[in-house]
């Protein structure tokens, strides 16, 4: 779609038809049961398919480029690179992630084998923000569909061309009993929330987060908050402009900034001059050309960090029981 012809945002689910939806996944989880093996990685690989066509990746970066003016080169690094990341490392561990562990037995229960199976949670919702409108979507959507949980995905309603490009997406590579994207404002994300689902995934500001626990708490519903904030940056006397120039810009994540700049060595113009200067002496990024596109591959060590926080948190453990 051209830039300059924007994307209208999708009409919102009514409230009946978010109930709806709501009920057909949970009785589909409770009749389908839960997913083995191999249910689980032809979805995770239906995904990465739909994602490694040229069509599919050349539409993704429009999308982004609509809705935030995204370079194509930020796009498949910060967004379709980390995302692909997290499939394939993924697909290469799932099934020992879901071997069942066995357990120690205490001085009572000699001669007997424990043993600990990690289950679905059930039913998930996800909710994302519009800086990252991609990657902070589909990522914890492959932690939930790994673990075995359906989900109701709902996108920021301030990236409609995304969201649509989204909803494209998971409407053909999955059956919406098992994944769904919800478009609407934030009163939609509000009705989300009082629904009793079984765990929500959060990813926003912490004055959000605090309403979204606060709705969850009434259905007892696990929560996971991903929030932003501010990171201040104070340059004290003792400090090297020299080095603190270059530095301070990329002082937090994206989603913490270092904000705000507290100068205690001169003026604020002074380092803003400063720091302004060391932007526009950076060595820009390579440009991609052409077709072929080597993905950025995140280092196995983060992805490990990211299976703990994102495997464990649609799981749950039962108590230890023998083998099924």
């Amino acid at each position: 779609m051209p830039i300059n012809s924007p994307t209208k945002p999708a009409a919102p689910f009514s409230e009946g038809a978010i109930r709806s939806l709501f009920a057909a996944q949970r009785a589909h989880f409770r009749e389908a049961g839960t997913p083995d093996y191999q249910r689980r990685k032809q979805s995770l690989r239906r995904l990465r398919a739909y994602l490694g066509r040229e069509a599919n990746i050349r539409g993704l970066v429009d999308a982004l480029r609509q809705d935030l003016r995204k370079p194509e080169v930020e796009t498949l690094s910060s967004e379709l690179g980390v995302v692909m990341s997290h499939l394939r490392y993924v697909d290469s561990g799932l099934r020992r992630w879901m071997e069942p562990k066995p357990l120690p037995a205490s001085l009572s229960q000699a001669g007997i084998k424990s043993y600990l199976y990690l289950e679905p949670k059930g039913n998930a919702l996800i909710i994302a923000p519009w800086n990252y409108p991609f990657n902070l979507t589909v990522v914890p959507l492959i932690y939930a569909i790994s673990a075995g949980c359906t989900a109701i995905v709902k996108p920021s309603e301030m990236s409609p061309a995304t969201t649509a490009y989204i909803q494209r997406m998971l409407d053909e590579v999955f059956d919406e009993r098992e994944v769904k994207v919800v478009t609407g404002d934030a009163q939609t994300a509000s009705l989300l929330t009082t629904l009793p689902f079984d765990h929500i995934f959060f990813t926003g500001s912490p004055a959000i987060g605090k309403r979204v626990m606060a709705a969850a708490a009434e259905n007892l519903t696990s929560v996971t908050l991903e929030l932003g904030g501010k990171s201040p940056a104070v340059i004290d006397r003792g400090g090297s402009t020299s080095v603190n120039r270059p530095r301070t810009p990329f002082g937090g994540s994206s989603s913490t900034p270092p904000k705000p700049v507290l100068p205690r060595i001169t003026s604020s113009s002074t380092i803003a001059n400063s720091i302004a200067t060391s932007l526009s002496c950076a060595e820009p990024l390579p440009a991609f050309t052409g077709k072929t596109r080597k993905l950025p591959t995140v280092t196995r060590a983060s992805l490990t960090t990211a299976t703990s926080t994102g495997w464990r948190r649609f799981t749950t453990m039962p108590s230890p029981r023998g083998p099924r």
